[in-house]
């Protein structure tokens, strides 16, 4: 489990990602599979333990459930594939820790754009399920690994910053 101070240390590779990407934070934003792909194996390297990159749906508040997917329409996007024609996909991705706690790099941020909301760009949410930073955050995890990312075709969608590899 990561402790408080190495989040904050964390920060430093997230900006040297940012950097290294020719990114602004907000570039972040409606990015959330990608961009935690690739900060990855940066974070895994920093926190020396291994990270699952995770999608799902995120409650956040009583009753607001952000980017659900039933089990029907999760079988169909990993049997057809996203649509590439019209590419949106109801699913926000973050990385979980072995310990089940997680790390978000990217809600924040896009949140803080879609609604102009500037002072909310960078923020990460962290924490263990049931104790996460914002507090009354539940995150639901519906999909589990990278191999999700090739079924669904997702690696095939352009980006603000270019193709997925």
């Amino acid at each position: 489990m990561a402790d408080v101070e190495q989040l904050k240390m964390a920060g430093h590779v997230m900006r040297c990602y940012l950097a290294d990407n020719g990114l602004e934070v907000r570039d972040l934003a409606v990015q959330c599979w990608r961009a935690n792909m690739e900060i990855k194996p940066l974070l895994e390297d920093f926190f020396g333990t291994p990270l699952t990159l995770t999608f799902g749906a995120i409650e956040t508040s009583p009753g607001t459930v952000r980017f659900q997917m039933d089990e029907k329409e999760l079988r169909s996007l990993v049997r057809n594939g996203l649509d590439l024609a019209s590419p949106a996909l109801n699913l926000h991705a973050w990385l979980t820790f072995p310990s089940m706690e997680i790390i978000d790099i990217t809600y924040l941020t896009s949140y803080g754009v879609v609604n102009d909301k500037p002072h909310l760009l960078g923020l990460v949410v962290t924490g263990m399920p049931g104790t996460l930073n914002p507090a009354d955050y539940t995150y639901h995890p519906l999909v589990l690994g990278e191999n999700f990312v090739e079924a669904a075709k997702l690696n095939q969608v352009m980006f603000a910053w270019g193709p997925a590899d």
